[in-house]
């Protein structure tokens, strides 16, 4: 691959990552609100997680797919849904702590939500444009090398989380049925992947793909922008 082509990539990568984290995030501030209608449970501290964790999940499978590592095994799904629960399990410790103010705490979620994938996505892009084998990364590698980019990630989340607030009624329940399409085809994506990527896999993630870009549009008429 030539430099160009590797810059063209990345670049789509990273555009994936931020795609990504805003739906995470979005997920993590809405089911702060109003948990139920999200998650199917009224313990709202655990609220977002499994639906995070799948939206993580398919982060990570966009992600190897783009960097054409198709040929995944059964051990290649389990180490990635391992590494979706260990992450954003792993997060839930700081997301408890921000709790403890019911309002900021709200969006200070959404924030450690969004930076996390962020993260997350930037230390994976690094890692697969080495060549490197998804089957052979560790939550350990990931969790040792994602503070740089933690503190951008922040800062991108928090963007995000004000245009948020400005949001009218109409855009925050538009905003639900975004994320509840999200969680069908995440969900559908884990069940398409957990022999082999399949060009059902692709088609599903680029699903993700365009509900994200309409999740994005919300966001920019608050002057919030995803490219």
């Amino acid at each position: 691959m030539n430099s160009i082509e590797a810059m063209a990539k990345r670049s789509q990568a990273s555009h994936l990552v931020l795609i990504y984290a805003l739906a995470a995030a979005t997920v993590s501030a809405l089911t702060a609100f109003d948990p139920e209608p999200l998650s199917g449970t009224a313990l709202v501290i655990f609220a977002d997680t499994p639906l995070v964790t799948a939206i993580t999940f398919s982060m990570i499978v966009h992600l190897v797919i783009v960097y054409n590592q198709k040929d995944l095994l059964a051990d290649g799904f389990i180490l990635i849904a391992s590494l979706s629960a260990g992450l954003v399990l792993g997060a839930l410790g700081a997301k408890l702590l921000g709790r403890m103010v019911p309002i900021l705490g709200s969006f200070n979620n959404a924030i450690i939500t969004f930076s996390l994938h962020y993260a997350t996505g930037h230390v994976l892009i690094d890692y697969l444009e080495k060549e490197r084998k998804i089957t052979d990364v560790t939550l350990q590698y990931v969790k040792e090398n994602k503070e740089k980019y933690e503190e951008e990630g922040r800062r991108k989340g928090k963007e995000a989380i004000e245009a948020s607030k400005k949001m009218d009624h109409e855009d925050r329940q538009m905003l639900k049925e975004l994320i509840k399409q999200y969680r069908t085809i995440s969900e559908a994506l884990k069940r398409a992947s957990e022999k082999k990527l399949t060009d059902e896999s692709v088609q599903l993630s680029e699903r993700l793909l365009e509900l994200g870009e309409k999740i994005g549009a919300i966001y920019a008429r608050y002057g919030y922008s995803i490219t």
